[in-house]
């Protein structure tokens, strides 16, 4: 979930079967709607929370993307057994990765990018409003990669940036990979609501496994973890274009700094997120069950 019907199907399947019903949260729905507006009060937001109970309680045991999910699962449903199961990244991979540039970018730029959805949640304008204020820096160039919904709003707002900020269209994964690793710095923003206080952006941890420094405009849960324990790179205020921009001088200013919270990045997520060990912890408590 989401889509939280999806719950729905796997526990009539989990019946026909006979077997446990493992649910796994990597959103919280149908809170995150309702607080985005997405889905207004009444009698729909009602069914959609009592399915939400519903599937809970009758999960064997309910695994989520972030603590805060978890936290806020254990805390309705003491009853329901949970686990923390985060993303991570391959570390194989990333151990044998050579490098590959993504073809067509400018070497002499200092590219700080972001690449993903571009949508209401993510908040990209605070992106826009960093590039006009350092629009006095020709070593810096904005690269945005994705797609829908809110690509046409948001070119329609740099259009007068030039080549300050570009937008390119969702490529492959191996492509946004060596994509990334031509960045000098790694943007990650959320619009600023207590609700991505428990988010923790997949897109993160591509970004430090190759050793590129973040830009994280995430409170909570994700600061703590990567910012404060991992010193991976710099936290800037959600939504405020003049806390990115001065966290882009900060990372210009000193090179020194900016390869050490690229390699403490990589040691962190080597330590603690790779999916071989994220796997065996899941593993064991699926056969607790």
């Amino acid at each position: 979930s989401p889509p939280l019907f999806l719950g729905m199907s796997a526990w009539v399947i989990s019946l026909l079967k006979r077997a446990k019903f493992v649910f796994n949260i990597s959103d919280l729905w149908p809170e995150t709607a309702e607080k985005l507006g997405i889905v207004g009060r009444g009698m729909a937001l009602q069914a959609c929370y009592a399915l939400e109970a519903f599937l809970y309680r009758r999960a064997s045991l309910v695994s989520g993307q972030t603590q805060g999910i978890v936290a806020s699962i254990s805390q309705r449903f003491p009853m329901t057994q949970t686990i923390w199961g985060p993303n991570g990244v391959d570390g194989r991979f990333y151990q044998d990765y050579s490098g590959n540039p993504y073809q067509g970018t400018d070497g002499d730029k200092k590219r700080f990018i972001y690449a993903g959805v571009i949508g209401h949640a993510q908040g990209l304008e605070v992106i826009i409003e960093a590039a006009r204020l350092l629009g006095d820096s020709e070593e810096v160039q904005f690269v945005i990669v994705g797609d829908e919904p809110e690509r046409e709003q948001l070119e329609e707002s740099a259009r007068d940036l030039g080549e300050k900020v570009s937008f390119l269209p969702p490529v492959s994964k191996s492509e946004v990979v060596g994509l990334v690793s031509t960045a000098y710095g790694y943007i990650v923003p959320l619009r600023k609501l207590d609700l991505f206080k428990g988010a923790i952006p997949s897109k993160i941890f591509d970004a430090l496994a190759l050793g590129v420094p973040i830009l994280l405009g995430v409170d909570g849960e994700a600061r703590e973890l990567f910012i404060g324990e991992a010193k991976a790179g710099l936290y800037f205020e959600p939504e405020n274009g003049a806390a990115l921009a001065e966290s882009i001088r900060r990372l210009l200013t000193s090179r020194t700094e900016r390869d050490s919270m690229g390699q403490a990045g990589r040691d962190y997520v080597k330590s603690k997120f790779d999916r071989q060990l994220i796997n065996q912890r899941f593993l064991q408590t699926l056969k607790r069950i």
